[in-house]
């Protein structure tokens, strides 16, 4: 029976939470965890640094409780405490956080140092319990590690990017070469079948080809347009230069070849015949400048 009166007796101490200790001062700012104090470098001045550590304290919803130029006391941030019997206590956390100067360039280059202090309770009935076993140094090491990396990250955005040279202009494209002075100029008229305009099309690309190859042409201007005659059916209108008046004469066989498919693909029309050519003569339009 005295056994059974122990029992019940520690198993309601369990569920009130083991709060019978009386608390200690919690009211000042001076219980602190020193260990495992992580401390990072900036290339920032004491200055700056603090200003960014606000900006991102702000961002991850940790508020300033007390601003010593270079110390900063956070309120408590409340946390998910330690589970005990049946129920998870309540944690809270408060940061100290310590900007100092570069020994060696202060006016650039600062350190930055946290350490903090925990408080936990059973329930929100009872008080605020400062006790050695539930500190939680990781937490400090962990804000620490955030504030690094988040002004890290800020410092590398902020830095101004040069904007990209606007791309070099195209070199203007040489005028065409002035054709010889014995070149003959032709337009030649297709008089096309309908249905045959891809075949003659094809035969006409095989024929520059080989022109160009021979060097019996110049390269430019050479125009191939398609149109319709008075008919309403379907011609193309070829324009390029010989380089010579003998030019035609030398063709080979393939091009002979060449120009009897072009013939087959064409027809005579309203008294031209199939394939209709003759000489013409360049304007220039520049009035010789």
């Amino acid at each position: 029976m005295k056994y059974f009166s122990c029992a019940v007796l520690v198993g309601a101490m369990a569920i009130g939470g083991c709060v019978s200790e009386s608390a200690p001062d919690t009211k000042g700012y001076n219980n602190y965890t020193v260990t495992e104090m992580p401390a990072y470098e900036f290339n920032l001045s004491p200055s700056e640094l603090i200003e960014k550590i606000k900006q991102s304290l702000s961002t991850m919803g940790i508020t300033i409780a007390q601003d010593q130029g270079s110390v900063l006391i956070t309120n408590y941030k409340n946390y998910p405490g330690s589970f005990h019997i049946v129920r998870r206590w309540q944690e809270r956390t408060r940061y100290r956080i310590t900007v100092f100067p570069d020994a060696a360039d202060p006016a650039r280059r600062s350190h930055l140092e946290i350490s903090c202090d925990s408080q936990t309770r059973a329930s929100s009935q009872e008080p605020w319990h400062t006790w050695a076993e539930y500190q939680r140094p990781q937490r400090a090491a962990m804000l620490a590690k955030s504030l690094h990396d988040q002004i890290q990250q800020s410092a590398v955005a902020e830095v101004p990017v040069a904007p990209a040279a606007p791309p070099a202009p195209a070199p203007a494209a040489p005028p065409p070469a002035a054709p010889p002075a014995d070149a003959e100029t032709v337009m030649v008229t297709y008089h096309v079948i309908p249905g045959k305009e891809e075949q003659l099309q094809a035969d006409l690309n095989k024929a520059w080809e080989i022109y160009t190859q021979q060097n019996l042409v110049v390269a430019s201007p050479h125009q191939v347009l398609k149109d319709k005659d008075a008919t309403g059916k379907p011609c193309f209108v070829e324009v390029f230069s010989w380089v010579d008046h003998q030019a035609p004469e030398r063709v080979s066989d393939a091009v002979k070849n060449l120009w009897d498919d072009m013939h087959s693909c064409c027809e005579d029309r309203d008294g031209h015949p199939g394939v209709d050519g003759h000489e013409v003569s360049r304007v220039d339009l520049s009035g010789g400048k």
